[in-house]
């Protein structure tokens, strides 16, 4: 009867870990077409994704949740992955293996990513702000990035400037 128990443990893991998979490859494509929109500088699209990113956010935070009660009901709350695998019964070990080897890469890749955007964003808000301070037209309304408010005369753009833009 343990080894029957071990068997349906098994199985709902290697379940659960199919979905959590498609969970993160949903995601991973997400992040991938966002940085392509990114670097387009489309803002229609990245306004228009915010509710389909907060979906899979949610979603991964649900399936998050689900997993931490799955393996908690199995006794498995404190099990490292290798662990996990080193229970399974040895005919589920090859699939979980891969299955867990798949959402580390999609973890990896998703959070290499969003690193990336970031820094892709910042250096694009800083090129603004150089332009905003060097040579657009400054007004009486304007504040740095400390929230200092700026005190210029307006500035006409010359031609370096122009040639610029």
């Amino acid at each position: 009867m343990q080894m029957q128990m071990q068997i349906q443990t098994a199985a709902r893991i290697i379940e659960f870990f199919r979905e959590y998979n498609a969970h993160f490859k949903s995601l991973s494509i997400f992040v991938a077409k966002k940085q392509e929109k990114v670097v387009a500088d489309d803002l229609v699209w990245l306004s228009d994704a915010i509710a389909e990113e907060q979906k899979l956010v949610m979603r991964g935070n649900s399936l998050e949740s689900r997993r931490l009660l799955l393996f908690e009901e199995l006794g498995l709350k404190d099990y490292k992955s290798s662990q996990l695998i080193d229970e399974m019964p040895d005919e589920f070990k090859g699939e979980l293996r891969l299955l867990i080897d798949f959402m580390e890469k999609c973890i990896n890749y998703i959070q290499e990513v969003n690193h990336g955007i970031l820094d892709l964003v910042e250096q694009k808000l800083d090129v603004q702000a150089q332009l905003l301070n060097q040579n657009a037209l400054v007004g009486s309304n304007t504040y740095t990035a400390k929230g200092e408010k700026i005190h210029k005369s307006i500035a006409i753009p010359d031609d370096d400037f122009l040639g610029k833009v």
